[in-house]
């Protein structure tokens, strides 16, 4: 059976009036909007999931201080933004010193 104009439809509606296109166009366009919602969504989750502890107080090319609460969070996870935060420069993290402020645990780390 041949496929009619109006049982093809776009993946997208606007103003209440579907878009009509090709069988391959429509692959192609439902596709793309496919990945760009997945995109945009994990964009979101992962910014979501990065602005948890441990939380940024200063970073340059050169350090990155860091500041969370040890009995949530290990000094592992700490070590680790460090080591992304270091190396998106080209560089290693080295730790210079742990402090305790209250409860809270500081750390502040050398970019060489």
């Amino acid at each position: 059976m041949p496929w009619s104009k109006t049982s093809l439809r776009h993946c997208e509606e606007r103003n209440d009036e579907a878009i009509l296109i090709g069988v391959g166009q429509l692959t192609r366009d439902c596709f793309a909007s496919l990945a760009m919602t997945l995109s945009t969504c994990m964009f979101f989750c992962l910014g979501a999931c990065s602005s948890g502890p441990p939380w940024t107080l200063s970073q340059s090319p050169e350090e990155i201080s860091l500041r969370w609460y040890p009995d949530d969070t290990p000094n592992t996870a700490a070590d680790q933004v460090a080591r992304a935060h270091c190396r998106s420069w080209g560089k290693n993290a080295e730790l210079v010193s742990y402090d305790q402020d209250g409860s809270a645990q500081l750390g502040r780390y050398r970019c060489r």
